[in-house]
């Protein structure tokens, strides 16, 4: 099952009553070691951080086995953004112990790089995120949490950057992920997310070739997703390719490099892996 939302927003968002009792979940954090992310240009540490919820009662119940959720994080967050800003633990704890959702163990990565962040794509300057996320994180988490083992019972799903490498993951591995979703539709759509907002970020970004003296957070932003999407070594010292130029046209060749990471554009060449994901047993 594929699922993709339109975020949409209020001037002061709206957060559900939540009164603690002694039906509360725990939380606890993973070290988790990629191979997929040895030898990246950006020095990223390869073993990396995963904050995992636990349900209530987890401990008690030594033969439970729990179906799983893992949420990728936005640019410029780590494994603790969901907590934070958004009240996961309280929310958890109200949907499971008022029986709204079944108990399930909740993971989310961190994703922090030198650029702020990954796009959750393979990239030998930023390292092989999809991989890592797909692969290596999902294995860890099995060989200790009780993780109910077939793929209808593992989930993917994120915001922002984490929504776009959700959608771009799962329709990759439907072997691995019964269920994937977005959490910001925007970003499966390069052509909609590439507009004529984004073009003076692109072209400043051109100018520098330095994500070090970039002002803005779209600017920095822009060197991460092109690390992701079209990494070159050559680049001194940004490592990757802006699909503008410096004096703001866009360069074709470059463009299609990020174009092979669009979603909206793969899903034609992944049908059959979407299909898969409605015989998630």
């Amino acid at each position: 099952m594929m699922v993709v939302t339109v975020p949409v927003y209020s001037q002061s968002p709206s957060y559900m009553k939540y009164y603690p009792s002694e039906m509360q979940g725990d939380t606890c954090t993973e070290t988790v070691y990629g191979k997929s992310l040895e030898g990246n240009l950006l020095n990223t540490p390869v073993s990396q951080r995963a904050k995992v919820y636990l349900p209530p009662n987890y401990d008690k119940l030594s033969r439970n086995y729990y179906p799983i959720l893992y949420l990728l994080v936005g640019y410029a967050d780590d494994e603790n953004a969901y907590y934070q800003y958004f009240q996961l633990f309280e929310r958890l704890n109200e949907l499971i112990t008022n029986s709204k959702i079944k108990p399930m163990i909740v993971v989310t990565p961190n994703s922090w790089n030198r650029y702020w962040g990954s796009w959750f794509s393979n990239s030998y300057v930023t390292g092989n995120w999809e991989d890592f996320i797909a692969y290596d994180l999902p294995h860890h988490i099995d060989s200790v949490y009780k993780v109910k083992s077939s793929k209808g019972s593992r989930g993917l799903s994120g915001y922002g950057s984490g929504g776009y490498g959700s959608l771009r993951i799962g329709m990759k591995h439907p072997s691995v992920f019964g269920t994937t979703g977005s959490l910001n539709a925007a970003r499966a759509d390069f052509n909609v997310l590439f507009s004529d907002y984004w073009k003076p970020y692109m072209t400043s970004a051109a100018i520098h070739n330095d994500f070090e003296k970039t002002d803005t957070w779209q600017e920095k932003a822009c060197f991460a997703m092109a690390a992701s999407f079209a990494p070159d070594s050559t680049e001194i010292p940004s490592l990757c390719r802006i699909p503008y130029s410096e004096e703001g046209e866009k360069i074709d060749s470059i463009w299609q490099q990020w174009l092979e990471h669009d979603p909206l554009s793969m899903i034609s060449v992944f049908t059959a892996s979407v299909d898969r994901m409605r015989h998630s047993a």
